[in-house]
């Protein structure tokens, strides 16, 4: 179990001689006050199914942080004739993010939206099924394809 800095004692002196202990009283010291222990910690993480509803409720929570802040942009699905940067920079200029962090959500694997977005080094192009946290924390705005938005709901209705 944790360690209560303000409670427990130390078990040997300490390296400069001294026997007294004076807890720090302004330090706030996570393990003494936290509601999770490291032994809860690890005990959910070893837990595959705890795991697995631990990460879908993140991902629901930086989608609802996301529209809250109106971040997300909902478009219909569109593609590419050919691969080529200069049409994706024309789509983010359209939604004036050209200098942000974009991350773009998919329904499937668009191979000429992938390779046109590629060399812009603030845009990341992923499929609705390979959605996670932290790309979603990460990017300024979201961009989802319309036909990404069963997928995205069915992940996060699973059991």
């Amino acid at each position: 179990m944790p360690v209560d800095p303000l409670v427990d004692k130390p078990l040997k002196p300490c390296k400069c001689g001294s026997n007294e202990f004076i807890p720090e009283k302004d330090v706030l010291d996570t393990w003494a006050t936290s509601s999770l222990t490291p032994d809860i910690a690890i005990e959910l993480f070893k837990d595959k199914k705890i795991f697995k509803k631990l990460k879908r409720i993140a991902r629901k929570s930086a989608l609802t942080y996301k529209a809250k802040e109106k971040s997300i942009i909902i478009l219909e699905d569109f593609t590419f004739d050919a691969p080529k940067t200069k049409s994706f920079v024309e789509l983010l200029n359209n939604f004036e993010l050209h200098d942000k962090k974009v991350l773009l959500v998919l329904g499937g694997l668009d191979k000429n939206v992938y390779l046109s977005s590629r060399n812009l080094p603030k845009t990341k192009v992923i499929k609705a099924s390979d959605i996670n946290t932290y790309d979603i924390l990460n990017a300024n705005s979201l961009i989802i394809a319309e036909s990404s938005l069963a997928e995205i709901e069915r992940i996060h209705t699973a059991n």
